[in-house]
């Protein structure tokens, strides 16, 4: 389908940056990896809260890989 890529996480960070929020999930469980997921930002605030679990699914050509 248009979402292969799927999996879970942890937020362990929201950002503020304008127009967009910034989200760094932790996911990978004892092998963390950090992720981070750009949105628009709401006038009301972000509906996602730090502490919160969520699941992320994204189609292959809409991912980036970012070497450290």
């Amino acid at each position: 389908g248009d979402a292969d890529n799927r999996l879970s996480g942890t937020i362990a960070d929201l950002a503020f940056a304008g127009s967009s929020t910034v989200a760094t999930i932790t996911a990978g469980g004892d092998t963390a990896h950090r992720l981070r997921l750009r949105f628009p930002s709401r006038v009301d605030g972000s509906a996602l809260r730090v502490g919160e679990t969520v699941a992320l699914s994204f189609a292959p050509h809409e991912g980036h890989l970012v070497l450290a």
